[in-house]
């Protein structure tokens, strides 16, 4: 019996090892991106400089520095701000781990996207810093797009829980009773135009998925 039993065991030990090394190296690349964004963010926090080099400014940004559109999500407003904003982007990113690479994909895209947006929708903010409305479009994501075995009922609350994001979004676009942002200092104010492109970026992503799941082979079998 043990002689029977101990080859099966080594090749169980061997196949979990090789599962691992191969989780390890999938794991890597996709933390490559947010832990990136990251330490480039504390890194810029820690310099007064960097902060005011990086950062959306629109006088700057109309005479040619165009790339501040896309730094500016790496300066923040202080230490709460940045803590805020980069707990929120974790704990999406996390939430979004079953996205793939589409999950950086959205993040890739709603970067400029929001900068974009900011610049032309917004012509009342001079600064602007912050990575919420990059958390927006992984919210919007993890909103939208389905996951494995998800039932009608939590699909129910997923897009319920979009539509008031959403509304809160539109309230900030049109000044209505906004919410402070996270660790914004006295004066600052939301910048919803920022927030709803991410949300719009993010959405989209999220149908995305939804289309490639239903052309996925699984999703095709028939019962």
């Amino acid at each position: 019996m043990q002689t029977a039993i101990a080859p099966i065991l080594s090749s169980r030990v061997v196949e979990n090892a090789a599962r691992w090394r191969a989780g390890r190296g999938l794991l890597r690349p996709a933390l490559a991106l947010p832990a990136a964004i990251i330490l480039a963010a504390v890194l810029v926090q820690m310099s007064m400089q960097a902060q005011t080099t990086l950062q959306f400014d629109r006088a700057a940004v109309t005479g040619g520095q165009w790339w501040r559109m896309v730094t500016c999500h790496l300066s923040h407003w202080g230490w709460p701000h940045l803590a805020g904003d980069l707990g929120s982007f974790a704990m999406l990113w996390w939430l979004g781990r079953e996205r793939g690479f589409l999950k950086s994909a959205v993040v890739l895209a709603a970067i400029p996207a929001v900068g974009l947006a900011v610049h032309a929708g917004a012509g009342d903010i001079a600064i602007y810093r912050g990575l919420s409305a990059i958390d927006y479009a992984l919210l919007a994501l993890v909103l939208v797009s389905p996951l494995p075995g998800t039932g009608r009922s939590i699909t129910a609350v997923r897009l319920g829980l979009l539509a008031a994001v959403a509304a809160k979004v539109a309230c900030d676009v049109f000044a209505v009773g906004t919410v402070p942002g996270i660790g914004l200092p006295a004066g600052v104010v939301t910048v919803g135009v920022a927030h709803a492109a991410g949300l719009a970026v993010g959405a989209a992503g999220g149908v995305v998925a939804c289309l490639l799941e239903r052309r996925s082979p699984a999703a095709q079998r028939t019962p």
